[in-house]
C-alpha cells in the first residue's frame, strides 16, 4: 500500500529542515514528499485562500484510511501534529480592505485537504484562536473520523453532507465547532444567501 502524503509548503521553507517531522511519519513507515509552491500571493475568496503549508491525503485516501495500521495510524496523526504546529509560526498577510467574514477565523497557514470514501473533496480549516493543545486535539478526531468513513459505510460524516447547498463537487471546507466538540462541514453557499438577506434587511 502507498503510503506516503504530500506536505506542500512554501518557498520561504524549500531548505528547512524536517527531520522532526519526518521521524515522526517514519515511525508508521510513512514517506512524506515535500512540495514546494512558488506561488506568493493569491486572489480568491478568503475560505479558498491555499494554506501556507498543507497536508495532502489525496488519491489514495482509501488505502490510507481504510488500512493502515496502528502503528501507521499513530505516525500519521503524529506527524500532521508536528507539521500543525510548526505551521503556526508561519505569518500571512491578507491584502484588502476588510475580511469577507468577521467571524471567520480560519488559520491561513495550515489545513488538511482529503478525500471522502464517496469522493468529495475536503479541506479542513483550524481555528486560528486555538491552541496548540486545542489543535492537537482536533487532529485526533479528524484522524478518527476520517477513518471511520473509510471503514463505515453509515458513518457520520457522510449524514452531515447530505443536506448541503454547496454542490458536492466543489470542495467541502469543514470547521471545528468548539461549542459542540465537533467538525462540521461549512455550507459556503448558505452562508453568502445568509449574508445577502441580513443586508437586505439591514438596507429596509
Amino acid at each position: 500500500m502507498d503510503q506516503s502524503i504530500k506536505i506542500i509548503i512554501p518557498e520561504s521553507l524549500r531548505f528547512a529542515d524536517f527531520s522532526h517531522v519526518n521521524r515522526e511519519f517514519e515511525k508508521g513507515n510513512i514517506k512524506p514528499v515535500y512540495l514546494v509552491n512558488e506561488a506568493t500571493q493569491y486572489m480568491c475568496l478568503e475560505w479558498a485562500i491555499p494554506a501556507a503549508i498543507t497536508v495532502v491525503v489525496g488519491a489514495f485516501a482509501n488505502g490510507f484510511f481504510g488500512e493502515m495500521g496502528k502503528d501507521a495510524y499513530l505516525a500519521f496523526k503524529n506527524g500532521v501534529k508536528k507539521v500543525a504546529i510548526d505551521a503556526r509560526l508561519i505569518k500571512v498577510r491578507l491584502i484588502g480592505t476588510k475580511p469577507i467574514d468577521a467571524n471567520n477565523k480560519q488559520s491561513k497557514s495550515f489545513c488538511i485537504d482529503t478525500k471522502m470514501s464517496t469522493g468529495e473533496n475536503v479541506r479542513l480549516l483550524f481555528n486560528d484562536e486555538g491552541s496548540d493543545k486545542d489543535w492537537e486535539r482536533w487532529i485526533d478526531i479528524a484522524s478518527s473520523m476520517l477513518a471511520e468513513n473509510y471503514l463505515n459505510s453509515d458513518n457520520e460524516m457522510k449524514k452531515k453532507i447530505e443536506h448541503l447547498e454547496t454542490p458536492h463537487s466543489s470542495p467541502i471546507f469543514w470547521t471545528f465547532n468548539i461549542e459542540k466538540d465537533e467538525w462540521e462541514p461549512f455550507d459556503m453557499k448558505k452562508s453568502v444567501m445568509l449574508d445577502i438577506e441580513r443586508k437586505q434587511n439591514y438596507k429596509r
